[in-house]
């Protein structure tokens, strides 16, 4: 008996380091260190100096389609460089950087120089520093996506908004998760992850959201994200992944049809009163069937163990109308819990169609600090 007893304790002891071993590289998702003088620099260097006025393809293909750098977009940097090759026919091209910092196994960002000058040590043609270039990797290797600014020193691209379901203890979502925190990284005060919680302990809504974007798949499961309202991914697969990237930056590099101006809001209990002004700047956007999203997230829960982020604890969705730019929109939300100091509100105008049928467009968005300086 006492040796039966001790092997079943064993086997327990056994069990439960396996399951820790599990649950910790499910969480913690570290990435191999990017060679980006070998697999980026280089070769771009090496394709400029292969390139000519006439034939820019190979240099084209390591800039992202939705290129922003300062107002210039990759049509337009093109243009630049083979101004290069009109002023002479061999150019002497060298491709440097100074700092680069990887985010994640697939985002980074680099400080860089392209310095261009004519044989035998002439003279100088081109000498640019990149500053902020946010760098992507995709299946065909690492791309320029730009510093995402329309001109020096200005940001009007949309906000990203990414509504991201799961539950406590999915098996399947670290991968996903990992994704997203890397996104938001990548695009600091520009994308934003909202954790739906669609079963108990952490549901703050009877997965009315949920279930808006899911009824019209025969087999819904978690992990399942919408982005801006469009783009629905589900599953955890590597070109899963791959197309949260390329998601986010395609609605990134887009222009916001509505900007969020004057919010103001107050809290009581679990109550938060408030309103914003929402202006369209997109002449004759159409309201019709448009709504104002309010939610809730608290940026960082821990619950049996484990550490959540962005998880979502209140919603409101108010309807509005014709008349509704340009007045302060009113709005009144509930949180399931108890406010912490840490929550935050996620606000943005969405056009809802009946049925979710790919264009439930999110027209941009805010993110603002729930006890900040527009809490009353």
């Amino acid at each position: 008996m006492r040796l039966r007893i001790i092997f079943i304790l064993l086997s327990i002891t056994a069990l439960l380091l396996m399951g820790c071993d599990r649950f910790e590289r499910e969480l913690v998702q570290p990435f191999q260190p990017a060679n980006f003088s070998a697999g980026l620099f280089a070769p771009l260097g090496d394709s400029l100096q292969a390139a000519s006025a006439d034939n820019l393809a190979p240099v084209k293909h390591f800039f992202s389609p939705y290129y922003l750098h300062s107002g210039s977009t990759r049509a337009d940097l093109m243009t630049w460089l083979g101004g290069i090759y009109l002023l002479e026919d061999e150019p002497v091209f060298e491709v440097s950087f100074s700092r680069v910092r990887q985010v994640s196994a697939s985002s980074a960002v680099a400080d860089w120089r392209l310095k261009a000058r004519r044989p035998d040590w002439g003279e100088v043609l081109a000498d640019t520093t990149f500053v902020d270039d946010e760098l992507i990797r995709l299946s065909d290797g690492w791309k320029f996506l730009g510093n995402g600014l329309s001109s020096a020193g200005q940001v009007s691209k949309q906000h990203v908004i990414v509504e991201y379901f799961t539950f406590l203890g999915c098996p399947n979502c670290p991968p996903v998760e990992a994704q997203l925190r890397s996104l938001a990284a990548l695009y600091p005060g520009r994308f934003t992850f909202m954790e739906y919680h669609t079963a108990p302990p952490l549901q703050a809504e009877p997965n009315t959201t949920y279930n808006y974007y899911t009824a019209g798949l025969t087999n819904a499961s978690v992990p399942l994200s919408v982005l801006q309202g469009q783009t629905l991914l589900q599953g955890n697969q590597e070109a899963v992944l791959n197309s949260y990237v390329t998601a986010t930056q395609g609605f990134a590099a887009q222009e916001s049809g509505i900007s969020y101006e004057q919010p103001s809001f107050a809290v009581n209990g679990r109550d938060i009163t408030g309103n914003i002004v929402l202006n369209c700047n997109q002449p004759g956007l159409n309201i019709t069937n448009m709504v104002l999203n309010v939610v809730l997230i608290e940026e960082e829960v821990t619950a049996k163990g484990q550490t959540r982020h962005n998880v979502v604890r209140g919603k409101a969705r108010i309807p509005l109308t014709a008349d509704s730019p340009g007045q302060p929109v009113s709005f009144l939300l509930r949180s399931a819990t108890e406010i912490a100091e840490d929550c935050a509100l996620v606000i943005f105008a969405q056009t809802m169609p009946d049925a979710f049928d790919g264009h439930a467009t999110i027209h941009g968005g805010i993110k603002t600090n729930l006890f900040g300086d527009n809490c009353k």
